[in-house]
C-alpha cells in the first residue's frame, strides 16, 4: 500500500524562508516527507540524536517495564533503520559505535 500524500501549510519559518502572505494553495503546502523533513532540519535532528538518546535513554518516574521497551525499541528503530538496512549492516553499525 503506498502511503498517503497529506498537504498541510508550512510557516515559511520553519522552512528557513522569509514570511508571505500567501492563500492556503500556496507552495507552501507540503506532502508528508516534506514536511517532517523541514522539522527534523530545524530541530536538528538525526540518526546521531536518536543514537545519542538511546544510549543515554534512562527509567522515568512513573514509567513501566513495557513503557521503557517501547520508548527504547522507538529509539532503536529510529537510529539503526531496520526497514532500510539489512541484519548485517545493523550489525556492523553496533559494532562500530560500541568500538570508535
Amino acid at each position: 500500500m503506498a502511503p498517503k500524500k497529506v498537504s498541510v501549510s508550512v510557516p515559511a519559518s520553519l522552512l528557513g524562508e522569509e514570511p508571505q502572505t500567501q492563500s492556503p494553495e500556496s507552495s507552501e503546502s507540503l506532502d508528508y516527507e516534506s514536511l517532517k523533513q523541514a522539522i527534523l532540519n530545524k530541530f536538528e535532528i538525526s540518526i546521531e540524536s536518536y543514537r545519542l538518546w538511546f544510549r543515554t535513554a534512562e527509567w522515568k518516574d512513573g514509567e513501566s517495564a513495557l513503557e521503557l521497551q517501547a520508548r527504547l525499541k522507538d529509539l532503536c528503530t529510529r537510529w539503526l533503520k531496520p526497514q532500510q538496512h539489512d541484519k548485517e549492516m545493523i550489525i556492523d553499525f553496533i559494532i562500530l559505535e560500541q568500538f570508535l
